[in-house]
């Protein structure tokens, strides 16, 4: 029952969107939680197996997270593979939410992975803050990849960098496309703003195992004052 509620509770956050290859614990699809699981709470875990005595269970250590979904994923998966490992896993992903749910043997990892950024969009390509700017990056898959993300990392005027990405739990060969918004308001300056795109395993910029930077592309548009 456990197991329900949680791919449940967590198929509403999960932004899946490839035709993915599940990798199952007990028929359960957990790599989208394990991942959000790890992006929230991974820091506290560390933290803590770091400056305490080891518990002698996973129910004692994940009861850091008190009675709630949280401490129900952190249960699931450390009882998966047993507190020892758990705990080393937890010490050795360098707080990397990918990899971390790879060791821990959820999200599937493919080696030798290959992508091609065919094109890229962005409409409209100029108008006034408030508006809503749509990217679209289309890239094509040539050898299967693991676990990894599709990213728009975006620079303002001022330098300051923004990021959006979605998870995906690998793709198969073929032809796929990413949408993103960006929907400006008064923080964000008037002028030019460059975007890169990347399809990645891996979180897209990590240099731990099995992350890389597959492709790249780029998109550029203008926010002009608001009259």
């Amino acid at each position: 029952m456990v197991g329900a509620k949680v791919l449940f509770l967590f198929s509403i956050l999960s932004l899946c969107f490839a035709e993915i290859k599940l990798v199952s614990i007990e028929a359960v699809d957990m790599c989208s939680p394990c991942v959000i699981f790890a992006d929230s709470s991974l820091q506290q875990l560390y933290n803590y197996v770091m400056d305490n005595t080891i518990p002698g269970s996973c129910s004692q250590l994940c009861g850091i997270f008190g009675q709630n979904l949280t401490a129900q994923v952190c249960n699931y998966l450390c009882n998966a593979v047993g507190i020892a490992s758990f705990v080393k896993i937890v010490k050795d992903c360098q707080l990397d939410p990918i990899y971390f749910c790879e060791l821990l043997d959820v999200c599937p990892v493919v080696a030798g992975g290959s992508a091609n950024i065919t094109n890229t969009y962005v409409v409209p390509s100029s108008a006034t803050q408030y508006s809503t700017f749509n990217v679209q990056v289309l890239f094509q898959i040539l050898k299967e990849t693991g676990t990894g993300q599709v990213s728009l990392i975006l620079t303002a005027p001022n330098k300051s960098v923004s990021k959006q990405s979605y998870l995906n739990e690998g793709f198969k060969p073929g032809t796929y496309s990413a949408k993103f918004q960006v929907v400006t308001d008064g923080m964000y300056p008037a002028g030019v703003y460059n975007g890169v795109l990347e399809v990645c395993t891996g979180i897209c910029g990590a240099t731990l195992p099995n992350s890389a930077i597959l492709s790249t592309g780029n998109i550029k548009f203008t926010v002009t004052p608001k009259p």
